[in-house]
């Protein structure tokens, strides 16, 4: 069966779909950068660290252990939606 959908409307989908998935990483970013939490990149196969003031390096920055921790006391994960495997498990 032939899809009547045409290219332009996949197009379209394909676009949205890269435009949030782009915000959703410069969100992320962000949220690192206001928890003092280095973004970290790989770019030519070497790590690269964006430190929360916005410099660059290719050292691996010291533990920001006690601001993650705060953080996360104050947004916990919500808690793991179990199921039988196969099952769609639904809000």
């Amino acid at each position: 069966m032939i899809d009547s959908r045409s290219s332009t409307d996949v197009s379209g989908h394909y676009d949205r779909l890269i435009q949030l998935a782009r915000q959703a990483v410069r969100d992320a970013q962000q949220q690192s950068r206001d928890l003092g939490v280095p973004n970290v990149y790989s770019f030519n196969g070497q790590l690269l660290y964006e430190l929360p003031n916005g410099e660059l390096s290719l050292t691996r920055p010291e533990s920001n252990r006690e601001q993650i921790e705060s953080f996360t006391s104050r947004h916990p994960s919500p808690p793991a939606q179990s199921g039988a495997a196969g099952d769609v498990v639904t809000d």
